[in-house]
Parts: C-alpha cells; sequence; structure tokens
C-alpha cells in the first residue's frame, strides 16, 4: 500500500512540474515572439539624421558614420536604429574618434525628429612642428600640424614660416612624443603659461606672441617671441604672472624704446635680466 501511494505522488509531482514547465515554456515563447515584434516594427525604428555645427566636414560625412552605425544589427536580428538598441554615446566617441576637429559632439533622439548631431570644432589656435635642436636654423620645419588651445592635434599643417597663427616648435628630446592626431602634443601647463604670456602683450604693449619654442636651450625652457621680434626666456619651475608683472616694470623703466630689446630672462624668481640689441 505505501508504494503505491508513493507512486500516486510521485506522479502528481511530475505533473505538476511538467505543467509548470510548459507554463514557463508557453510564457517564455510569448515574451520572445513579442519582444522581436517589439524590436523589428519600423515605427520604432529612427531612420532620420540631421547635422549642425560641421563647417570643416562635409555633413555627409558625418551622415555616413551615423548610419553605419545604424545598419548593425545585435545578435544578427535586431537593427541598431531601434530606439531601445541605439546608443547616443557610442555614435558621439566614433564620430570624435573619426573627425579629430570636432572638440565635443551631441547626439539627442526624438520620435519625431529622429536623430540630430550638432558638433562644434576645435579653433586653429596654433601650429605646432617638431624640430631637433641640430636643425633649430632651418627656416621651412617638417612634421607640422594644427593645434586647438587645448594643445590638441587636429589636422596636418602646411610648413611655413610667416603664418597668421601662433608658430609653437618643440626641441624637447626628453618629454616629447610624436604628434598624433586626436591627441594631446603640448601639456595644458605649458599651453597656459603660453597664452599668460600673450595676454600680458596684448595688455601691456598691444601686441601678440609670434612664436614659442619648447626645450630650448634646455629641457624646462622656454622662448616666446613677441611680434615686435623680442623674446622672453621662462621656464617649468617660475610663477609666471609674478615674473611677467615684474618685467613689465623693469621695460617700463629701463626699456622704454623696445626695438632695442633682443631678450629678457625671467627663469629666475624676483630677478629680471635682459639684453639690448648692438
Amino acid at each position: 500500500m505505501k508504494s503505491v501511494l508513493q507512486q500516486h505522488k510521485r506522479h502528481r509531482r511530475q505533473r505538476v512540474v511538467r505543467k509548470v514547465v510548459l507554463c514557463a515554456g508557453a510564457l517564455l515563447g510569448v515574451l520572445t515572439t513579442g519582444t522581436a515584434i517589439l524590436f523589428l516594427l519600423p515605427q520604432l525604428s529612427f531612420h532620420s539624421v540631421a547635422i549642425s555645427g560641421a563647417v570643416s566636414v562635409p555633413a555627409d560625412e558625418i551622415t555616413r558614420i551615423a548610419d553605419r552605425m545604424l545598419q548593425e544589427k545585435l545578435f544578427y536580428l535586431f537593427p541598431r536604429r531601434h530606439m531601445f538598441l541605439f546608443r547616443p554615446a557610442e555614435l558621439e566617441s566614433s564620430i570624435i574618434a573619426a573627425f579629430p576637429i570636432f572638440s565635443h559632439v551631441e547626439v539627442r533622439r526624438s520620435w519625431r525628429a529622429g536623430i540630430s548631431i550638432a558638433v562644434s570644432e576645435r579653433s586653429h589656435w596654433g601650429i605646432y612642428c617638431m624640430v631637433p635642436k641640430t636643425e633649430e636654423k632651418n627656416i621651412f620645419y617638417d612634421n607640422c600640424y594644427y593645434i586647438a588651445e587645448d594643445g590638441t592635434v587636429f589636422a596636418e599643417a602646411p610648413s611655413l614660416t610667416g603664418n597668421a597663427l601662433l608658430r609653437v616648435i618643440d626641441m624637447r628630446t626628453e618629454e616629447r612624443q610624436e604628434a598624433v592626431v586626436g591627441r594631446e602634443a603640448v601639456d595644458r601647463d605649458r599651453i597656459e603659461r603660453i597664452q599668460r604670456t600673450d595676454a600680458w602683450l596684448r595688455e601691456h604693449f598691444d601686441s601678440t606672441l609670434r612664436e614659442a619654442v619648447l626645450g630650448r636651450p634646455y629641457e624646462s625652457d622656454m622662448e616666446l617671441t613677441a611680434a615686435e621680434g623680442w623674446y622672453v626666456r621662462l621656464d617649468d619651475r617660475i610663477c609666471v604672472s609674478c615674473v611677467l608683472d615684474d618685467l613689465a616694470v623693469v621695460l617700463a623703466e629701463q626699456v622704454p624704446d623696445r626695438t632695442r630689446l633682443e631678450y629678457a630672462d625671467i627663469r629666475f624668481d624676483g630677478k629680471v635680466f635682459y639684453k639690448l640689441r648692438e
């Protein structure tokens, strides 16, 4: 009698388990089918792409990158253009990687307008050239690139002199790395020193910087040449604002005619040295 009851209970448990499995399978099938239909509905996909802010890069080239991403399929079935699968941050990164001239890319999506891509281009702050110390007397420089205000390289530039943009000549041998489009060629600290000196020239002498030479004569030195032809020599260890204020006082009192000035050396805190042209 006991074995019969045990068999009955075992069969009843098996039926219950079978029903649960069948119900779960049916539910899973419904959910899978519903999900597939949901992700394949064209009404929930983005089909239009609008570009704004691009000047140097044709809008068609940006759209091509967006279309390439939208045509991708997840698990070889679900299109990335679906609103639930679309990844704005991924598209932003792809566009910046393809066009380093863009400093910022913002991708937005909406039911009615589709996908809108707004880009901001980097400004041509200067021309960066890498020159070995042994070739510093050359008139033409090789390996020149356009750089933005943050020191980022974003395009190749002509190897010319007399350009309207500030020219940054890099003669360093220790810290310098090969310039790569999309990467930083000059660190933020040096960029800030150059910008502070340029602002100082504009404020005190109504002049601007023409050239910045890094690593001459020593690795930490920097020579900043004004449009008037004289240059300021400084290094990485000093407070730029402090020494520039001292230099302004010295030049105003002792060198009223700056056409005679060859250079001013402010690498030493609290001291200003200068040399006049012969």
